[in-house]
């Protein structure tokens, strides 16, 4: 494992969100719907601008990595590097004029997480991840809490698209979501210490969600999946 590497991958994904939620700022009020499916599927000029930019920055330093994006499919897709974006996650709250919305940046090295950053806007929070480096909310380290009892947790069910379980607040999340918007929370999930598997305890493969996904402090894991095997 190059962890070296992948702390530079996460201080560039770092630097590009930055530069990249500038933009997102920028288009607050100005921004364009480009592409409506339907009333969950919203795409607007903001997310087109900023995949533009991370894409072009992310080339700019490593040609032979591939792209993953949200707004425009994949680029070099046999790369052993593959860089994921999503650059406006809650696009619905931003056309509304709500500051809940996230930019996402994460690698993959076959297939397999190595890096990530959200930036929080309505918090202005960063979270950052490598592996073996642990994950960071604004440069300080977190964990996932140490309990391993139900009446000294939050258990949590969404769909489709909250995150949290990396502070001491939130134990662990039952959750059916986008796989491609939340890949990133993953490793910072486990980063973290915390466990994510899908429904039958067995690990995430190719953001495959169709068997659910349960993200957890670790310690709660198993009494989750047991209550889950009972009712499903």
């Amino acid at each position: 494992m190059n962890s070296i590497l992948y702390k530079q991958f996460e201080q560039d994904a770092l630097q590009w969100v930055r530069e990249a939620g500038s933009i997102l700022i920028e288009q607050e009020q100005a921004f364009e719907i480009t592409q409506r499916k339907d009333e969950f599927d919203i795409a607007t000029s903001a997310d087109v601008a900023v995949e533009k930019f991370l894409t072009s920055k992310i080339l700019e330093k490593y040609p032979d990595h591939g792209i993953y994006g949200e707004e425009f499919g994949t680029t070099n897709s046999n790369a052993e590097y593959i860089w994921v974006l999503d650059p406006l996650d809650c696009t619905k709250e931003y056309i509304k004029g709500i500051g809940e919305y996230n930019c996402l940046v994460a690698v993959e090295y076959k297939q397999e997480l190595v890096a990530g950053v959200i930036r929080r806007f309505g918090h202005s929070v960063y979270y950052t991840v490598s592996r073996a480096n642990g994950a960071y909310q604004d440069g300080k380290p977190i964990r996932v809490s140490s309990t391993g009892s139900f009446n000294s947790s939050f258990i949590g069910m969404n769909i489709p698209n909250r995150k949290k379980c990396t502070d001491e607040q939130i134990d662990q999340q039952i959750k059916i979501l986008a796989a491609f918007a939340k890949i990133v929370y993953r490793v910072l999930v486990e980063e973290a210490g915390g466990k994510v598997t899908d429904w039958d305890g067995n690990p995430i493969v190719n953001h495959d969600l169709s068997k659910g996904i349960i993200v957890s402090n670790g310690l709660l894991h198993d009494k989750i999946l047991a209550i889950i095997m009972e009712t499903i």
